[in-house]
């Protein structure tokens, strides 16, 4: 194949690609040689930045692609930022011939995209989806870490917007026996986590309470929103309840 034949099999790739809609398929063409590939630029910066709020939906980070051909399988390799964890990795680059293997690490700290195949486009966005973690600071902030792939790193960013203090929407009350829950405001995220009137507390978590003093300083600097394992005593069985913080 001639220098002018290269270069039309790959004028042809790259627009077939941007024909598709932004998708990825395999790149093979009869007579095409097999270490065929176009320069790679680098990994392009992600488009926006997302807001993240601890019990807040998840939101996406976006890669958009550059429509170049590979010549080997490609990886892409999220690292999350701090006080976040990866929800899911996903990309509109899986059609045909080009298998896509996406992996989330059990702890939500890293993820990994595989595209399995000699010859491919990059022709549809990467994103990586997030949420803010319950240990997420009260102040908020910017926070950074890394996307990697052909050999080139880009930062992945998000921020997390301020906190308000949570806490427990009902009445609680000192009694002999403990702090008493004598009411839970109806639709209440403590509702919905399952707290209930006539329970109660003995830790908050991991952390023993016995007056309600004591329960406010282990709420100390808790965001709204995150959820913290509680034991509560209740028809004299000790229950554990997952539960959401309300907004003061």
């Amino acid at each position: 194949m001639t220098n002018k034949g290269i270069k039309l099999y790959a004028a042809v790739a790259v627009a077939a690609s941007l024909f598709t809609g932004g998708t990825a398929f395999a790149a093979t063409a009869e007579g095409a040689p097999s270490n065929f590939a176009r320069p790679a630029r680098s990994l392009p910066p992600q488009q926006s930045v997302p807001d993240l709020d601890t019990g807040g939906p998840a939101k996406d980070v976006v890669y958009k692609a550059d429509s170049l051909i590979r010549n080997q399988p490609g990886r892409f390799v999220a690292q999350a930022p701090p006080y976040t964890r990866i929800v899911s990795i996903n990309t509109t680059a899986c059609l045909g011939s080009v298998i896509c293997t996406a992996t989330v690490a059990p702890d939500g700290k890293s993820a990994t995209m595989t595209m399995q195949h000699n010859n491919w486009i990059w022709g549809g966005e990467l994103s990586v989806t997030l949420k803010a973690e319950d240990n997420a600071p009260m102040a908020g902030g910017q926070f950074s870490s890394t996307m990697t792939f052909d050999g080139t790193t880009q930062p992945l960013t998000v921020n997390i917007v301020p906190g308000t203090q949570g806490v427990i929407d009902g009445y609680l009350r000192n009694t002999a026996s403990g702090v008493n829950v004598l009411f839970v405001a109806p639709g209440s995220n403590s509702q919905s986590s399952g707290l209930m009137a006539g329970d109660i507390i003995r830790s908050f978590d991991g952390t023993p309470v016995t007056t309600t003093a004591a329960l406010n300083q282990a709420m100390a600097g808790k965001r709204a929103g995150a959820t913290f394992p509680v034991i509560v005593e209740r028809g004299g069985a000790w229950v554990t309840v997952q539960l959401k913080l309300d907004r003061q």
